[in-house]
């Protein structure tokens, strides 16, 4: 099945079930007082989770960007941009 038709088919039931796990990973993030695991100081877990959210954002925007507008998505959002200096490109 390609993945247009999955969309149609599902692509609703899956986005609720995505929201449903980031319950965990942002009540996770919240237990700081700073955007990252450790609060203000970034760690290698940090990294991991950015990874993931740019795997996201580059197979796909407009997925990336429901995600993150999701009211529970914020702290990951405040993750993805206190990290966003470490993904600049340099060339």
């Amino acid at each position: 099945m390609s993945l247009e038709e999955y969309a149609k088919q599902g692509g609703e039931q899956c986005w609720t079930e995505a929201f449903k796990a980031l319950d965990p990973l942002a009540k996770f993030l919240s237990e700081t007082e700073g955007p990252f695991v450790e609060g203000h100081e970034v760690s290698y877990t940090d990294f991991r989770i950015l990874s993931i959210l740019l795997f996201i954002k580059r197979i796909d925007q407009q997925d990336f960007e429901k995600l993150m507008e999701h009211p529970k998505a914020l702290p990951l959002k405040q993750q993805f941009e206190a990290c966003e200096q470490w993904i600049e490109k340099d060339d």
